[in-house]
């Protein structure tokens, strides 16, 4: 390998955050909050990561928006 890298670990952290944007995209901010946060566990510096939760409030928003019409 040119990389030494971990392949599950980068695996993990994929999967965990594509799990975090389905629940986002399902509008259940809570569990899409914690997905993310979990992927921020495993690698700190992830901007996917960092720019969804940074929008949550806004999905958040959404969501009681579309609630309440």
């Amino acid at each position: 390998l040119v990389f030494d890298k971990d392949i599950n670990l980068s695996n993990k952290i994929h999967c965990t955050y594509l799990t975090g944007l389905g629940w986002l995209g399902l509008g259940n901010t809570d569990l899409a909050k914690k997905y993310l946060d979990e992927v921020l566990q495993l690698d700190i510096n992830h901007q996917g990561a960092i720019t969804y939760l940074r929008m949550l409030p806004f999905f958040e928003k959404i969501n009681n928006i579309q609630s309440i019409g």
